[in-house]
């Protein structure tokens, strides 16, 4: 039978200097830095040559949330929001609309499409161009605050990353990618595992598989080399196809065919469209669907899975969840 596709992702989070315990009541001056790919990109690709005319621009988008399009490819909010939400932070613009940003509570520069690597959507911000974004409002914060206080404002931020999926998607061979990772002292690293590139597709599962051994053996010489340095992971894979093939059991009506889209399991990729009904089919309510179109998650899934990250058992997330990793900072 075939199924949706489901991306590949890593999650990664730093936090370079010890901090006080994250709650839902109060923030602690910590800002939250988000950088990825479609999962997380809030719109950042609405801006890239002024057009406004994607997918994401279109009704049935974000009609969940905000009633409207939001940029965001999904019904309502995406993960990175309830991890915002959680901190006590406001769900920011994005990073590339054209208006005054204090980055006082941090920034996203996400990109649908994005990749690791550049060459594998042209058009899109590659996750080396959306470092580069991330030095120039450091540059800011330290006209901004002075190099003291921007360095120990950067210093206590979390850094949430979810790119790779697409440089699977993109290239038949990836070659050998150098990845820098920051001086800073005290570095604390959370990643995700990979989930099934393609349900369907033996040969790109055995690449998520393999990518999952090599990068905790990869997080493992990192906590031996690096002063400072540690980690815990997540594991999108089972948490996902948990709902997938149980979604009563979490609350869903449906876990394998997508709320909007065309053909088989609404698995075509041409939710808002052209004409709903002639062009594509949506479904009455997307909280009863874990995926709004054939490769994006829900609102009512993103919350959920945000959750888990927040404060998942061990089954999920190991050494550690989210609450528990900075509570031991």
């Amino acid at each position: 039978m075939k199924r949706l596709s489901i991306p590949f992702t890593i999650l990664v989070i730093f936090s370079s200097t010890l901090v006080s315990p994250i709650s839902c009541t109060t923030n602690n001056g910590v800002a939250l830095f988000v950088f990825g790919d479609s999962l997380f990109d809030p719109g950042n690709n609405n801006y890239i040559n002024g057009s406004m005319q994607g997918p994401s621009n279109s009704w049935p988008y974000g009609e969940s949330y905000l009633k409207q399009p939001t940029g965001g490819l999904s019904d309502g909010r995406l993960v990175p929001d309830f991890i915002a939400e959680f901190m006590n932070l406001p769900i920011w613009t994005p990073y590339l609309k054209p208006v005054e940003h204090q980055f006082t509570y941090g920034a996203n520069f996400a990109s649908a499409g994005a990749g690791v690597l550049p060459q594998t959507r042209p058009g899109t911000i590659d996750l080396w161009t959306q470092l580069s974004y991330f030095k120039k409002v450091e540059e800011t914060l330290r006209q901004k605050l002075g190099a003291t206080e921007s360095k120990k404002f950067l210093g206590r931020a979390i850094y949430l990353i979810s790119m790779g999926g697409n440089d699977y998607f993109g290239n038949t061979w990836v070659g050998r990618t150098k990845i820098r990772v920051s001086e800073r002292r005290g570095i604390r690293l959370c990643t995700e595992h990979a989930s099934k590139i393609e349900c369907c597709v033996d040969g790109a599962s055995s690449l998520g598989r393999l990518h999952n051994r090599r990068l905790s053996e990869v997080l493992g010489k990192l906590q031996t080399t690096l002063a400072g340095f540690k980690y815990t992971n997540f594991d999108y894979y089972n948490s996902i196809f948990e709902r997938v093939n149980n979604p009563s059991k979490h609350g869903f009506k449906e876990g394998k065919s997508a709320c909007c889209g065309s053909g088989a399991y609404r698995a075509g990729f041409n939710c808002g469209q052209g004409t709903q009904g002639k062009d594509y089919e949506l479904c009455s309510n997307p909280q009863e669907y874990i995926w709004f179109d054939a490769g994006h998650t829900t609102e009512s899934a993103n919350l959920q899975l945000a959750t888990l990250l927040w404060n998942g058992t061990s089954s999920v997330m190991a050494p550690h969840n989210l609450k528990q990793f900075y509570e031991q900072l």
